[in-house]
């Protein structure tokens, strides 16, 4: 089967749709597939013969292929700025690709190769791993409804999406098929760390999550006022990085609190052996890989409640804390205080994630998905 994945960003942003991305691809690999990922960017060390990016100057608008009127109707009967030259390049090359299967994740912008029906071969499912943005004028939420209803099948990676989809954009979501994680590479050290050390993995990049790195390390200072030798690690780049070590630096935490920039899959494997408690603060989520990849890895958990987190950060793994500095300090003090109780939730963490998450797993059910969909046109 030839799959192209389509998605918003790649290396070097360290996010979900990178790490869906990657995931599945080496999943599909291993089970003799043949894989194309199609991204705006990716820096050097990650580009390969499969990964495809975009500088689309040559394109010229007056083209006559059939991709190019569908584009055209699409700018001239909505507006659709958005819609840049990156976009246009991308479907045609997935033209030139021919491939089964166009799978796209996230922006309406980059699951807008599904518009162009009439010059379509292949079988287009989207998965929404978070929700589509709220705030839209009627017009747009109506290109945006008409664009998804273009796909051959809707999914999403967590329950709570299913329920605002439709509310926003009466939109049907036809399965939900969770993200996984690679339990080789995410697993525990050989002993338990001691010290009392937090880490967190976030990109710089999108708004909401910055906002809760931010409560995250203003909370830290409340836990350092009563545990002084404890520390935060923050793993992650992006244009807000000078917002988050102003935040360190203004609270007066820079020897407690370390951000370290990026960090590839076999680093973060590494990163999370060498902290004893993990955290995500975020006003928005779904269900994040880094906390099933710090699960993987043997770490308890302190997480927001949102999304599908408190299905998954269950009491017997960790702590669901509301978005509240003092909830959020007292959760992380807690497990900070019991060496005991770290070890015993993280090892029902790991058991839990080796048992339901795995991306052998879910590749297998996207696989299925995928020839039930071929079958169906067959």
């Amino acid at each position: 089967m030839k799959i192209a994945l389509v998605t918003p960003y790649y290396f070097p942003v360290l996010g979900g749709y990178t790490l869906i991305a990657q995931g599945l691809s080496e999943a599909y690999l291993k089970k003799g597939h043949k894989v194309y990922i199609l991204t705006p960017s990716c820096d050097e060390s990650h580009k390969n013969e499969n990964v495809f990016t975009f500088d689309t100057r040559h394109i010229q608008r007056n083209e006559k292929t059939q991709v190019m009127k569908g584009l055209n109707f699409w700018e001239k009967m909505f507006g659709l700025r958005e819609m840049t030259s990156i976009q246009k390049d991308m479907i045609l090359k997935i033209e030139r690709l021919n491939p089964d299967i166009v799978h796209t994740f996230g922006a309406v912008q980059f699951a807008f190769v599904g518009t162009v029906s009439s010059a379509r071969s292949f079988k287009w499912i989207h998965t929404f791993i978070t929700q589509p943005p709220k705030r839209l004028s009627f017009i747009k939420k109506m290109m945006v409804k008409k664009i998804y209803k273009r796909a051959d099948l809707m999914t999403a990676t967590a329950d709570n999406q299913i329920r605002e989809i439709k509310d926003n954009y009466d939109l049907d979501i036809g399965k939900v098929i969770r993200v996984g994680v690679d339990t080789a590479i995410f697993n525990p050290p050989s002993q338990p760390v001691t010290a009392p050390i937090v880490g967190t993995v976030s990109n710089f990049v999108w708004k909401d999550k910055v906002e809760g790195l931010l409560l995250l390390i203003r909370s830290f200072k409340k836990v350092v006022s009563n545990m002084p030798n404890a520390e935060l690690k923050i793993v992650g780049e992006g244009q807000y990085r000078h917002l988050v070590e102003k935040t360190v630096k203004d609270h007066g935490l820079v020897e407690n609190v370390a951000v370290l920039g990026r960090k590839d899959r076999d680093e973060l494997g590494a990163f999370y052996r060498g902290i004893s408690v993990f955290a995500h603060i975020s006003k928005q989520d779904t269900l994040p890989l880094t906390v099933l990849e710090a699960m993987a890895s043997g770490l308890p958990i302190v997480a927001s409640n949102i999304g599908d987190i408190p299905q998954l950060v269950t009491e017997d793994v960790g702590f669901v804390t509301a978005f509240d500095e003092r909830a959020i300090a007292g959760s992380l003090l807690k497990l900070l205080g019991s060496e005991d109780m770290r070890f015993k939730l993280g090892s029902k963490a790991r058991n839990k994630v080796i048992s339901g998450f795995s991306w052998g797993v879910v590749a297998d059910e996207y696989l299925t998905t995928y020839e039930e969909l071929l079958l169906s046109s067959s």
